[in-house]
């Protein structure tokens, strides 16, 4: 059953999306270096205080930028037309590329260094992602697209490492290639490789 939401709960929900969003936009406008939390709580129109009963701190904001990204993929998922789990895998990496494309080269950055050594960089590459690529190669194997002679699961990290390497690679390079093209060359090989 489901929990119904007190319209405390609601205004707390609300609140924290209002600080989040305000921040988001003032990090990719000016810099994450360049943004105080005073000026977070001034654009979200709210006390010091405020802020920090929801986040302990600035870098707690970018924190919930990785915990985002399984919303973007269930959004993501309903725009997906494909007559192959090839053409459905491509999608998918490219959806994640577009989402670092999105967040900026210097909000990409900042959540990398914001995540190293941090459990919560797991969720830079969503949950979600994971298991519609391992969906996708799994319903290949299952139909003769893929070879089946190896382990999905397996695949699927490999596909994860792909996306995360040529990310933080893009991040490391100042983002000097095109992502979204490095990303769609990289797949493509790597689903020749597995292709019957």
């Amino acid at each position: 059953m489901e929990e119904k939401l007190t319209s405390r709960k609601k205004q707390s929900i609300k609140q924290k999306k209002n600080i989040f969003d305000n921040a988001k936009a003032l990090f990719k406008e000016y810099g994450y270096d360049n943004v105080s939390v005073n000026q977070i709580c001034s654009g979200a129109g709210i006390s010091v205080g405020t802020f920090y009963h929801y986040y302990p701190s600035k870098e707690h904001v970018i924190i919930q930028i990785a915990y985002d990204i399984d919303d973007y993929f269930i959004r993501k998922e309903k725009e997906l037309v494909y007559s192959s789990q090839t053409e459905k895998i491509l999608q998918l990496m490219k959806f994640q590329a577009e989402y670092s494309i999105a967040l900026g080269l210097d909000l990409s950055t900042v959540t990398y260094k914001a995540l190293i050594g941090k459990k919560e960089i797991d969720h830079l590459y969503s949950s979600y992602l994971i298991g519609l690529l391992n969906q996708a190669i799994r319903a290949g194997q299952d139909s003769g697209e893929f070879r089946s002679d190896e382990d999905p699961k397996e695949l699927t990290e490999y596909l994860i490492t792909l996306i995360r390497g040529t990310d933080a690679w893009w991040v490391q390079a100042n983002g000097s290639f095109d992502l979204l093209n490095k990303i769609e060359t990289y797949t493509r090989v790597f689903l020749q490789s597995i292709s019957k």
